[in-house]
């Protein structure tokens, strides 16, 4: 079949099924597009929160060294008033309680 030649005065025609194809087809394009948009920012900000959480983990660490810090300066001052107590009565606390009201060194007894 030959095709018909538009002339100036007719411009060309889609049918109707043409045009519901097309119009179908660009409103599939359009939620696709639009999907795919979605699913980028969602990845993105996937990839933000990776990146809050590595800089949250290394603060972290960065805390709990200092909180080891603490821990361990804590221990050496008691230790190092315990020596001194002990220094001063004559015999080690181990095994041994002090009262909150007397302040009395009693031993547990086993």
């Amino acid at each position: 079949m030959k095709k018909k030649e538009p002339t100036q005065l007719e411009p060309p025609k889609l049918s109707d099924g043409q045009y519901w194809e097309w119009r179908t087809t660009i409103g599939e394009m359009d939620i696709a597009s639009r999907d795919f948009d979605i699913v980028k920012l969602q990845y993105e900000s996937l990839m933000k929160d990776q990146e809050i959480l590595k800089f949250k983990s290394a603060l972290m660490r960065k805390t709990l060294g200092e909180h080891e810090g603490k821990k361990v300066a804590a221990r050496n001052e008691y230790d190092r008033f315990k020596k001194t107590i002990e220094d001063k009565i004559g015999f080690s606390l181990n095994g041994c309680t002090i009262d909150d009201v007397t302040h009395q060194i009693k031993k547990l007894e086993e």
